[in-house]
This record gives structure tokens, sequence and C-alpha cells, in this order.
């Protein structure tokens, strides 16, 4: 279910089932994107994608999947893309052949299909072009990330930049940087035109979600709810929150659990709730 909440009451505004299989299609938990006043959501029967006002709800186009796929919405900056692979794909739990489709956000016309020449997770986008890592698999089971792959939806060029290992955790992109987050708080961070590593720091951010950026620091949400802001230019932890829950899930490959609205936090908490606090004046730790 994708749901519209209001940023300053926390009021519901509407909601909408989704049938999406994001995490089949594109290794992330994300159902659902906005573009200008857009919301671009999966259909209950996933199989098209909606568009929707992101303050009424009320639904403006419709776009159906390609015969035989499954797809997630995606973005490259201010370009919509769909990321999609095969039905038998996912039943095999082996998807090989992604595609990256772009997609007007004004009608829900399909336009350039992009062939990707193995599985990645989109993370973000850096010079208008879309930014993936590579996945590394042993026959079905995902190791980790091996390269920074970089799609031009204009151009159709597809750019592989191998990493210098194989590294596992949860990737993400904040501001002109990748990141991957591993279970045991080590967080490394990548230069995402080159693949080059930027610099690696263990951290306490135990299970940590996927990173965004916020008033001047990058922003972590770990497996029991603490946020952790970290300097961008070399990791240095900032402060930190303490634990809100004892049971909340880390599972790799999570999207961010905390977000920024202009100078607020917002994160997951215990009993299906979200907390929010100024990102100036965090709550203190202990």
């Amino acid at each position: 279910e994708v749901v519209a909440v209001d940023a300053d009451s926390g009021e519901e505004l509407w909601s909408t089932v989704s049938g999406a299989q994001s995490t089949a299609v594109t290794g992330r938990t994300q159902d659902a994107v906005v573009t200008g006043s857009t919301v671009i959501t999966v259909n209950a029967s996933d199989d098209a994608f909606e568009a929707r006002d992101a303050h009424s709800g009320e639904l403006i186009w419709t776009a159906s999947f390609p015969g035989g796929s499954r797809c997630a919405p995606v973005l490259a900056g201010d370009a919509l893309l769909a990321m999609c692979v095969t039905e038998a794909e996912i039943q095999g739990q082996a998807v090989r052949r992604p595609v990256v489709h772009t997609l007007d956000p004004a009608k829900g016309t399909w336009g350039r299909a992009i062939a990707l020449d193995g599985p990645g997770v989109p993370v973000g986008a850096a010079g208008g072009r879309l930014v993936l890592l590579r996945e590394h698999t042993e026959g079905t089971a995902l190791t980790g990330y091996d390269a920074v792959i970089r799609v031009d939806p204009v151009s159709g060029k597809v750019t592989n930049s191998p990493l210098d290992t194989t590294y596992e955790g949860t990737p993400g992109m904040a501001g002109s940087t990748v990141y991957i987050s591993g279970q045991t708080g080590r967080v490394t961070a990548f230069d995402p035109a080159t693949g080059r590593k930027k610099w690696s720091r263990q951290t306490s951010v135990e299970g940590a979600s996927g990173p965004v950026a916020g008033d001047g620091a990058l922003l972590f949400s770990s497996a029991t709810g603490r946020v952790v802001a970290l300097s961008p230019s070399d990791g240095t932890v900032l402060w930190a929150t303490d634990p809100r829950a004892d049971g909340l899930t880390g599972q790799e490959g999570e999207s961010p659990r905390v977000t920024v609205a202009g100078r607020v936090v917002i994160a997951a908490a215990a009993g299906n709730t979200v907390f929010a606090f100024d990102a100036g004046r965090p709550p203190k730790s202990g």
C-alpha cells in the first residue's frame, strides 16, 4: 500500500493498494516515486503504472507494462524511468537482463528501451544518468556489489566501472556519492563516475538502511530506529540518537527508513509509526 501523509500534521491524505514486486525487479523496496506534483505507483494487479496527484490522489494516467514483464518506477534526476524484468526471470529467481525504459511523466507514454548486461540496483542519479550498483551473484545468491553502472536515458549508453572488490551490504546514494553500508556498521563511499573508493569508516549503524542527505550531513537509520549523522567528506560521526525499538528489521538492500523534509528528520519507529525532529537539534543520546 502507498500512503500519502501531510508533512506538517502527519494526517493521512490518501492511500492506494500496490501489487508491486519492486524488490524482485530492482533489488530495493521502492514501490513509488514522486516527480513534480505526481506520484507514480504500481497498480494492485502489478501490470501497470498509475500516476496520481500527490495532494488529492486523483488518477491522472495509467500505463500498462510491456507484455510478460514486471516493472518498478525509477528516477534519474528529473527523468522518469521504468526498470523491468520478465516474469520468467522473477519466477526463476535469476534476473539476468533487466531493461530500463524511458517514460513520459505527463502522459505515461513508453519511450526508449535500454538493456543492461546484468542485474543492478538503482541507487540515484549523477549528471542526468541513472546510477546502479551491479549485483555479484553465486548461483541465485546475492553476495554483494562489484561495479557502478551508469545509464544515459537520452543516448541509451550504458557504462560499467568496476569496484576494487565485491562489497556486501545495503547500497544507496546521497548527493554525488554512492554508499554501501554493511551489516556490521562499516560504511564505504564511492565516486559514481569512476567507481573509486573515497573513504571507508566503521560506525555503530547496525543493520543500516540506505542513506539520505540533509542539513549538511549523511543520515542513516539503524535496525533499531537509531539515526546517525555522518560527515559526507570522511564519514566522521557528527551525532547519533538513541534506539527507538528493539526489533526493527535490518535487512540488506533496504531503502532508507529515514528521510529529510527541509530541516525535519523523519524516521521509522516501533508499532508501525514514525517520529520526527529538527536536524539542527537532534534528541540527545543517553
